[in-house]
């Protein structure tokens, strides 16, 4: 009886710490990106500038988005957009939210 107990025991402590160490959720900034006329709801991930030279990039979520001149999101930072800040150029081909 006393071993079911701490089997038991022991099992359902193991479940509490997997549950604590695994659920974690999904992070997207909050709020609208704006690339030219494209706007995207709770953006995350690598974004494509095409379309109009010069660009415009309007950040209105709660986190900062990099331009890129590479069309992966790679190759040289141009820009650090910060949350509230409307941003021109022609060199960038990317852009990467987290």
């Amino acid at each position: 009886m006393k071993r079911r107990v701490l089997t038991a025991f022991g099992t359902l402590t193991a479940a509490l710490l997997l549950a604590a160490t695994t659920a974690t959720t999904a992070h997207a900034a909050d709020g609208v990106l704006t690339i030219n006329y494209t706007a995207y709801r709770d953006p995350a991930g690598c974004y494509q500038i095409s379309g109009f030279f010069p660009y415009k990039i309007d950040n209105r979520t709660d986190e900062n988005a990099v331009v890129h001149t590479g069309w992966r999101c790679d190759g040289e930072r141009l820009a650090l957009v910060r949350p509230g800040e409307t941003h021109y150029g022609e060199l960038g081909h990317s852009l990467y939210i987290p």
